[in-house]
């Protein structure tokens, strides 16, 4: 997840009830800068470990105060202003964790696409609609220009979520 979607919802980023044996997922958050809060949800609730990918050379406080918290910090040189994805995949995969869910927000989701990385998307569709100039969007970055650029994949599934429609499709 990104530090966007932290900051704007505070999640706990937990498994549900119910899902699969009920172990609770490691929780990855991007924050190039160290802005999460140490009372974000995400850190207070325990339970999974929480890494938090960042550049090096974060304020020390701050990372005293995220590593108080029981966060790890995961740290990587700063090559430009974000966190390298491609690395920060390498990591997680040298930790064995190899099958990721990026539940993020435009920023995020818009990076991975920019670097080709990801190799399925599911989406929800609830029946609401927002819109206009200052509306969110799902994927944020430079996008397609044209629709010969755009970012094409295969519908594999939809299926009824309570009200919401879940769709799933490899890219």
């Amino acid at each position: 997840m990104g530090i966007g979607t932290v900051l704007a919802d505070d999640p706990a980023l937990s498994a549900r009830a119910g899902f699969e044996d009920g172990r609770q997922p490691v929780r990855v958050v991007v924050d190039s800068r160290l802005r999460m809060p140490p009372s974000a949800r995400l850190v207070q609730s325990g339970g999974a470990p929480v890494l938090i990918a960042t550049l090096v050379g974060g304020d020390p406080a701050r990372r005293r105060v995220l590593q108080a918290t029981g966060a790890e910090l995961v740290e990587f040189p700063a090559a430009g202003p974000a966190v390298p994805l491609r690395a920060l995949l390498a990591e997680l995969a040298r930790r064995g964790l190899i099958s990721l869910l990026v539940e993020g927000g435009p920023t995020l989701l818009g990076a991975m696409r920019a670097e080709g990385l990801g190799n399925r998307v599911v989406a929800y569709a609830a029946p609401i609609v927002l819109g206009g100039t200052g509306a969110p969007s799902a994927i944020g970055g430079a996008g397609a220009g044209r629709l010969a650029d755009a970012w094409r994949f295969h519908w594999t599934e939809a299926v009824m979520v309570g009200r919401d429609l879940r769709l799933t499709a490899e890219v």
